[in-house]
């Protein structure tokens, strides 16, 4: 495990060189480059993005253009996850420069 919070995990495989990504009941996978492009896709949000009401709270919707499937957070579901993303690429690199 690279970076946890009470309700987010982000994993990383050395067989396979991939990020798994746990929030919720969300799991999502990504290769590293993936995973910094979903960063940019949560630090690009604005307030006017979160426009669709759920339970009382704004939020965005995400959705794979190739699926029928999605999510939705809030604003504060997005810095929350930019945050366990950075740290998890963070201790990414120390483990990199430490191992190898």
């Amino acid at each position: 495990m690279l970076a946890e919070h009470e309700n987010a995990q982000i994993s990383w495989c050395r067989g396979c060189h991939g990020y798994s990504l746990v929030y919720g009941n969300c799991c999502l996978s990504f290769s590293k480059n993936e995973l910094k492009q979903f960063k940019e896709v949560l630090d690009g949000f604005t307030p006017a993005d979160f426009t669709y009401q759920f339970l009382g709270e704004p939020h965005v919707l995400l959705k794979n253009q190739f699926a029928n499937i999605g999510f939705s957070l809030t604003a504060q579901d997005a810095q929350l996850l930019e945050e366990v993303i950075d740290q998890a690429l963070t201790v990414q690199e120390v483990f990199k420069i430490v191992y190898e």
